[in-house]
């Protein structure tokens, strides 16, 4: 899986990002970036596990969004600068990397029980009451 920057892109944020990516225990394998607008050179090809991240701030976050939503690819806008800016990508990173090893079978979790799926306060909280008395 791949961080894919979209937009005007300085090196100096790649270098950050793989300074914050560094101690991440899923960190992208490649961060890509040097794509500024929608209409640079050939068709872009993207592949299904990357996250595709468009810079809110760049110049032409406006025509990547259009051409992603005309493509029907998913994709995430970044805003903020500096610190702001990576940590936002380190979080949309983190769930997208969740999510990608949450669809793998080989890595779910062998049983769920309906309790991991419930959302009723009243039966939660008839299960801690139940396991207080059992102690």
């Amino acid at each position: 899986m791949n961080l894919v920057l979209l937009g005007q892109v300085e090196r100096g944020l790649v270098v950050a990002l793989q300074d914050a990516f560094s101690d991440a225990r899923r960190s992208p394998r490649d961060i890509v970036w040097g794509w500024e607008r929608p209409d640079q050179g050939a068709k872009h090809q993207f592949n299904v596990d990357d996250l595709l991240m468009v810079l809110a701030e760049a110049e032409h976050a406006q025509a990547w969004r259009e051409h992603l939503l005309g493509r029907e690819l998913g994709f995430q806008v970044a805003h903020g600068q500096g610190h702001t800016l990576i940590e936002n990508i380190r979080y949309a990173w983190g769930r997208h990397a969740r999510s990608r090893n949450d669809a793998r079978s080989e890595i779910r979790p062998r049983y769920l029980s309906a309790c991991e799926n419930c959302a009723d306060p009243e039966c939660e909280h008839r299960l801690f009451r139940l396991s207080k008395r059992e102690r």
